[in-house]
This record gives structure tokens, sequence and C-alpha cells, in this order.
């Protein structure tokens, strides 16, 4: 017989039930005091490791400040140590415009993490480097330290630099209200990265590095290779002034030491007591295959703009044997000696008005004259006429794809497609200084044209190799193109009818060509000058950066300069060797045909067996 269970009643089984529950919760409330304790106590030890974690950190700003690269000239010596405190003048707190001080936070963070945020990688640590910075530095010192190496786009640190890109000048001599709106721009760059909602102007050519022209030079071309390699912008210009890099350049102490002491000199300038101190000018000089050995960026310690490297010109005259006569010799359309007519054109512009075009410096037309005399002289007429034997569309191929230049190609108004740029240099974003100094490179290598080069090595901290300069070069032009317009710029210095003869010096042969760049009123605004000598190509530019026009008669010629300069160098080049293709023959001045006894003005020209002309017969008619 099955045994029977005792029947329970539902009351007890209520409070069996209750029973249960109250033990439950019992334990369970014990069980959450038990992880909210440890909880808390995990938060503490944190909080306790955090805290010892920031106090045992130390935070350097001057580590910061001055971790740079190191640069080498060609010897192997230290010439300069790059860091970012560099930049600019160093602004002190007291300097700074009262908009700026007052801010607690910008785009919503602390000082502190903005320093971090830029200057360290590391996102598990940035919490603890923020704290270690307030721990050891006061709102003052995290707000100096932040407005003078706050970057701001294109390589420039802080707002010293950044005066000379918005304002055009030195911060001390900024306006206090161009200065009261660095508060909208630096909230505008940390927020977008751009200023494109922003109606400021940004001047080009500033220095970004204002020790030297020459280590701001190093400082652009090493972040546009660390780019081409595939380095964002910020992380290019932050390796360069925060990884102990060791740069090997190309400078020539010796060279570079005569441009420092030439270019702090009055007379170099002016010997016009009646003249400003300085007239503003740049100076770049390179060896025959680009190698930048010197540079001069500006004078009477002017350090806003890099004349010599990254403020582009219109370059006039010295264009034209780049583009007009040597491609015309290349083509055999002209020779060294072919007349050519000497005449204006009438032009009609878009509002019907009639002149003639182009006008000559000297205000002489008719009749014809020789290639070498026209160049001497430099005469537009003559090179805007070769110049459409030629063609634009071959120049301006030749100069983009030849000889890289940035040509712009818009329409006929905003073009480089049109005889004033491609023979008369109007570009119309203009070019460096070392870019048409690197230009004339043709006319001393046999025809081979080089990119222009500061650097030649790059190491990491760890001496590993990040960049090795390997520069062949490439054939432009035929050798014999090359000797023939090389003896067309030795007539410009030393020719009877050159206008350059100032450039001329003992010690080296010397050729070259000027510029003038004119403004609408017919009055010039700069020139320059390209020479090469045994051992060098130099450019020199004088002007404004106003653009007000030269009185002449008070400064000197940049041919002047030129010769100032070089002659102070030393030289070992025993001159330029003349091809096998190339003859050299005495010309009748009269008719630039081959001489005979019977012309009574010859000189010497130069010519290819397949582009040399006939024999002068009227002269010998005439006698």
């Amino acid at each position: 017989m099955a045994k029977l269970h005792k029947k329970t009643s539902k009351k007890k089984q209520q409070q069996y039930r209750l029973e249960l529950s109250k033990k439950f919760w019992k334990k369970l409330g014990i069980i959450s005091v038990v992880i909210v304790v440890i909880a808390s106590v995990g938060l503490i030890a944190s909080a306790l490791v955090t805290n010892h974690k920031v106090s045992q950190t130390n935070i350097s700003l001057e580590d910061i400040k001055n971790k740079g690269a190191t640069i080498y000239d060609a010897s192997g010596a230290v010439f300069a140590t790059i860091d970012i405190s560099k930049c600019a003048k160093w602004i002190n707190f007291d300097e700074l415009p009262e908009s700026l001080k007052s801010q607690k936070t910008i785009a919503g963070d602390s000082f502190a993490t903005l320093i971090v945020e830029q200057f360290y990688r590391d996102e598990k640590e940035k919490y603890i480097l923020e704290k270690a910075l307030e721990r050891q530095y006061d709102t003052k010192q995290l707000q100096e330290f932040f407005y003078n190496t706050v970057y701001l786009g294109d390589g420039v640190y802080g707002i010293g630099s950044a005066s000379k890109r918005f304002f055009g000048c030195e911060y001390a001599k900024a306006s206090q209200n161009a200065k009261e709106n660095f508060e909208v721009i630096i909230d505008n760059y940390i927020r977008y990265q751009t200023y494109a909602d922003l109606s400021v102007d940004e001047y080009e050519g500033t220095m970004l590095y204002e020790e030297s022209a020459y280590a701001d030079g190093v400082v652009k071309e090493l972040a546009q290779i660390l780019q081409s390699d595939g380095m964002d912008e910020k992380s290019a210009y932050d390796s360069i002034y925060l990884d102990g890099l060791q740069i090997y350049t190309n400078m020539d102490a010796s060279v570079q030491s005569v441009l420092d002491e030439e270019f702090a000199k009055r007379e170099t300038f002016s010997a016009d007591e009646k003249a400003e101190t300085y007239i503003q000018s740049g100076m770049v000089v390179m060896n025959h295959m680009g190698k930048i050995v010197g540079v001069a960026g500006g004078n009477a310690g002017d350090k806003v703009y890099n004349r010599a490297l990254s403020k582009n010109y219109r370059i006039g005259s010295t264009i034209k044997p780049v583009s007009v006569y040597s491609l015309a010799i290349e083509e055999g359309i002209i020779h060294f000696s072919s007349m050519i007519p000497n005449e204006q054109t009438l032009i009609r512009d878009e509002d019907g008005n009639e002149y003639f075009w182009p006008s000559n410096s000297d205000n002489e037309y008719g009749g014809y004259v020789s290639v070498t005399k026209a160049l001497q002289q430099s005469k537009n007429t003559v090179a805007v006429e070769i110049g459409r034997m030629v063609g634009e569309e071959r120049m301006y191929s030749f100069l983009k794809s030849g000889l890289e230049y940035d040509l712009v190609l818009i329409n006929n108004q905003n073009s480089d497609m049109q005889l004033s740029a491609l023979t008369l240099g109007y570009l119309y974003k203009g070019v460096t200084l070392d870019k048409i100094t690197s230009s004339y490179e043709m006319f001393a290598t046999s025809g081979k044209y080089y990119d222009s080069a500061i650097i030649s090595l790059v190491k990491n901290e760890d001496g590993n190799i990040l960049y090795e300069e390997n520069n062949t070069g490439k054939q432009v032009i035929s050798e014999e193109t090359a000797y023939i317009t090389n003896r067309l710029l030795y007539n410009n210095v030393n020719g009877e009818y050159g206008i350059a003869s100032k450039a001329a010096f003992e010690g080296s042969e010397v050729l070259g060509k000027t510029g003038t760049v004119g403004n609408g009123d017919g009055m010039s605004t700069s020139r320059l000058f390209v020479g090469i000598t045994t051992d060098y190509i130099a450019g020199v530019y004088i002007g404004f950066d106003d653009a007000r026009p030269l009185a002449m008669n008070i400064y000197n010629d940049p041919d002047t300069i030129f010769a100032r300069v070089m002659s102070k160098l030393t030289y070992k080049g025993d001159g330029f060797e003349r091809p096998m293709g190339v003859q050299g023959q005495m010309y009748c001045e009269k008719t630039g045909m081959l001489a005979t006894r019977d012309c009574e003005e010859s000189s010497i020209g130069y010519y290819t067996e397949d582009n040399m002309p006939t024999a002068c017969t009227e002269c010998e008619d005439n006698n």
C-alpha cells in the first residue's frame, strides 16, 4: 500500500515562501554590497594608480620646443638645428592680445588637452599627460606655449609664423586688430582644418622657419619629400620638428658665408644715401647640376619672405633664352646671326582700342637686327617675333613638360598660352627665383636639366636612411643648341651691345641675362639677373614686396649685386667646351651671313653644319 504525503495548509505554504524570499534578498544584498565595495575599492585603487602615474609623469614643454632635426652642410659639419621654437620669434604671454589671454578653452578643449592632442600620439596615456601638464604648468604657461606652437596648416606653427602668412609681417608689426583676429583663425582651424569660411588673406612665400632662408628651404623641401612618400601634411611637418632627423644638405659653407656677409651690407644694394637702407632682394646660388649651395632670402634681418626659394615672380626677359631663343635654334628656325625684323604689331584690346605692342626699353624700332644683338639689347619685338615662329604650343609644352613649370591654361585672359607670358616672362602665377635659375642649367650642362635640390640625404634618429637624392637629370635640348645659346648669353655680358656688362668680374667667365618687370604705367617694379660662371649658376632679384616703382638711379642693378657676391667665390672650372658638332665662323654684322673679305664689320658666331648661313654677297655687290 502506497505511503500518502501529509497535506500542508495554504497558510503555511505562504509563510514558507516568504521566508525563502527574505533569505534570497538578504544574500543578494550581501553580494551587492560586496560588489559595490569591490568596485569602489577598484575605482579608488585605479584613481590612486592614475594619481600616482600623474605624479610620476614629468612632461617637459621645453623638450617639445627643442627636440628637432639637425642640419649638416655638404662637408658634414652641423649648420643648424631645426626646432619648433625657431619658427618665429617666441611671443611671451604678456604680448598676447586680450582675446587670446581671456580664453580658457578652444573648440571646447582645454589648453592641456590641445597640446597633448597635437604632440603626443599614444591614445592610452593622453589623460595622464593632460593632468601631468596641468600639475606642472599654470594656465598662462600653457596658453603661451599653445599659441606659439599651434599648427595652423601648410607648415605654419604658432601665431608668430602665422602673422607672416595672414598679415604679411612679423607679429610685432601687426596691428592690434589683426592680432585679435587670431581668436577666430585658431578656433576655425582647430574645428575644421580650413580657412574656407574666413575672409583672410594668405601671403605666399612666407618663411616657415625664421632662423635662415636656407633652413627654411630645408623644411619646405623635406615636407614635400615626406608627403610624396605618403605622409599627410601635418605628419610630415611634425616629423621634421619632433623626430630627431639628421638632414644632410648641399650647402657650401664658404658660399653661404659670402652671401650672408654681402646681404648685410648697405653698399651691396646702394651707395646713395638718399635711398632707403635696403631694397628688398633675394639670391640663390647652385652648381651646374642644380644643387643649391647658398641662399639669401632677404636682407637687413628681414625674415618675412623667402625671396630666393618660395616667392613667385614675373620674370621678364630672363625667360627669353629658355623658351624662345634656345627652342628656335633647336628647331632650326634661327641661327646665331639670323636677321629678325624689329617691328611692333598693331593690337586691338577688348574695348576696341588700338596700340602697338610690344615696346622696347630703348624705344628703337625698324629694320632688321641680328639674333645676338637683339638678345644683348633685350629687344622685346624680336623675342615676340621669334616666339611666333616657334609657336605658343611648343614653348608652353617645353616649359611645362621639359622644365616642369607650373603653368596655367584656363582661358584667353588667365592663361600662360600666350606670347606675353611665354616670350616676355609675364607668367600668370610667376615662378620662384630658384626655378628660373635652374632653367639655365641646360646652357652649362650640354643640354641637361636637373631639378634644383637643397637636401642630399635624410636619416632617422637611429641612423637609417629615409631619403637619398638621385637626380640624374634629363636631356631637354641638344648639346649643340646648349652651347650656341651659351655663347649668345656670353655676348650679353661681354659683347659690344650687352646691357649686362656689370655682371663681369675677374676670375671666371660670366654669361647671363637680365629681366625687367613693369607696371601699367611703364615703370619697372622689379629686376632680375640670372648668371652662369664656370662653377655656378646664380639668380638675383630686386624689388619691393608692395610692387612700388624702382628708382634705378638710386639702387644697384641685380647684375651688379651678382658680381659683388660671385667675385668673392673660388673657381676651378676652365670654361665651356665646344661640342664637335658646333663650328665657330665669322659672320657679317650687316647681313648675318658668313663673312667674306668684302665685309667691313664681322664677329664670331657659332653654328651647326645643318643650320649655318651662306656666304655674304651683299657686301660684295656694294663694293
